[in-house]
């Protein structure tokens, strides 16, 4: 019967773990024999004060040798044990579905209405929306005045969650491109074979730019069978907004009206077969994330292989050296001591 130990957060199993049982009889004759020798080498001295004299190297090495081979039958005893490092590895079988996360990353996404504001809580949820996944596919498009896919489909959803929280406005070009977003994302899909393929597109905007008209992206989604998820987010009213850039990179934010396309966005989630939400909060997108999540759930089963690996050796290799240390200490340089 195999027992598993686990030690300083890797699993170790110990194989042959009777062997363990000499360690604490090694303990105690090791104790034994180093209080009987320390006995044996007292002297009968009349009393002339205490005299305070310091140990050579010799000397030093002469009176601690004997903890060598101590340690050197702990480690071979360990080796006897015969440790093994199991790892489990993960399979991810069955129907999986194909997402593309399409995030408007646009001035207007630093917005003040949400805290600290809309890009950073969209950020956090997108990244949450990715852990909650498992064995699909997620890829990342972001535009702005222009569109490009971020990260095309993949399982590292690490890198993916680092990718999408590095997102920021800077570097592309002003205005909302929700045609070309849309239309950069089918793309990644098209040549798919999952049994079903999504976008989730978010933007806080309307349409402004971008050679591509947003419906024209939408025909184009639903040529190649893929649905379309459209979030709207923002609140209603004034909302403190970025109006122009400083000279320094930073924004000026000024009170502007809250408004964007929400005729268009429902347009295209109903044009594809998807639907169309509305976050007004940060608890109110959780929850729509939440909604698609369940709406589109996977096949997958998940097998899991165990591997094995022998890590005796090392052990082994510890108690031998120690052994050859000792004997060189004793012989070629202790032992000479007068």
């Amino acid at each position: 019967m195999i027992l598993g130990i686990v030690f300083g957060g890797s699993n170790l199993e110990w194989t042959q773990p009777y062997w363990l049982f000499l360690i604490p009889v090694l303990a105690i004759l090791f104790w034994r024999y180093s209080r009987s020798k320390g006995q044996g080498e007292r002297l009968a001295l009349p009393e002339v004060g205490q005299v305070k004299m310091g140990l050579s190297p010799k000397k030093w090495a002469y009176r601690y040798a004997n903890w060598l081979p101590f340690l050197g039958l702990i480690s071979l005893v360990l080796a006897m044990a015969k440790p093994q490092e199991i790892v489990h590895h993960q399979e991810f079988k069955g129907e999986g579905i194909e997402i593309m996360l399409a995030m408007d990353v646009s001035p207007s996404m630093l917005s003040l209405d949400f805290d600290p504001n809309r890009l950073e809580v969209a950020k956090e949820l997108a990244v949450e929306f990715v852990k909650e996944r498992q064995g699909d596919k997620i890829g990342l498009t972001v535009f702005s005045g222009e569109a490009y896919t971020k990260c095309p489909l993949t399982t590292d959803y690490g890198t993916l969650s680092k990718l999408i929280k590095e997102l920021s406005p800077k570097n592309l070009e002003m205005g909302t491109a929700i045609g070309m977003g849309l239309a950069t994302s089918v793309n990644q899909l098209k040549d798919s074979k999952a049994k079903s393929k999504i976008v989730v597109l978010l933007t806080d905007g309307s349409n402004n730019r971008g050679d591509i008209d947003p419906m024209e992206a939408a025909e184009l989604a639903k040529t190649f069978g893929v649905k379309v998820y459209t979030i709207g987010m923002g609140t209603e009213g004034m909302v403190n907004m970025p109006i122009r850039k400083k000279l320094n990179g930073d924004y000026l934010f000024a009170p502007v009206p809250s408004d964007f396309d929400e005729s268009l966005l429902m347009q295209i989630a109903n044009y594809t077969h998807g639907k169309y939400y509305r976050a007004r909060s940060k608890e109110e997108l959780k929850e729509i994330y939440k909604e698609i999540n369940q709406l589109e759930r996977s096949k997958i089963d998940v097998i899991t292989h165990m591997t094995k690996i022998e890590r005796f050796r090392p052990f082994l290799l510890v108690g031998l050296s120690l052994f050859v240390l000792y004997w060189v200490l004793m012989l070629g340089w202790v032992k000479p001591l007068p």
